[in-house]
């Protein structure tokens, strides 16, 4: 899979996402705990590694859930708190940028949670994988 882009995007990218996600998946209800709704969603992911000792690494993911803050996916690939990624779903040729907040043991890999980043447009590089 590749995606690229000239610009990395954050809000419409994301808008789009949690769009799709709440088609086919299901809004919590901790409003009172979470900044955002977070919405299941079943996407394959592209993402790259921008930062530690797997820098430049592509890996595909599939997504759990997503909100306007953030995304949470399973990985094989054991990925740190505070790495920082760059995530493309599905055909969108725009990527987001976002860093590991939360990672979780479990079978067979990892629950990844990540908090995406909002400062402005950035070049983006390919995305390979």
């Amino acid at each position: 899979m590749f995606c690229t882009s000239r610009k990395l995007a954050t809000s419409p990218v994301v808008e789009q996402w949690v769009q799709d996600a709440r088609r086919h998946g299901t809004t919590d209800n901790y409003k009172g705990k979470r900044a955002h709704e977070r919405t299941t969603w079943s996407a394959s992911l592209a993402v790259r590694i921008l930062s530690g000792p797997d820098k430049g690494l592509v890996i595909m993911v599939k997504a759990r859930d997503v909100s306007m803050g953030g995304v949470g996916f399973v990985s094989r690939q054991k990925i740190d708190q505070h790495t920082r990624l760059e995530i493309c779903a599905g055909n969108n040729a725009r990527s987001v940028i976002g860093r590991v907040v939360h990672t979780t043991n479990t079978l067979g890999g990892q629950i990844v949670g990540v908090e995406f980043e909002t400062r402005s447009p950035v070049t983006a590089r390919r995305l390979a994988g």
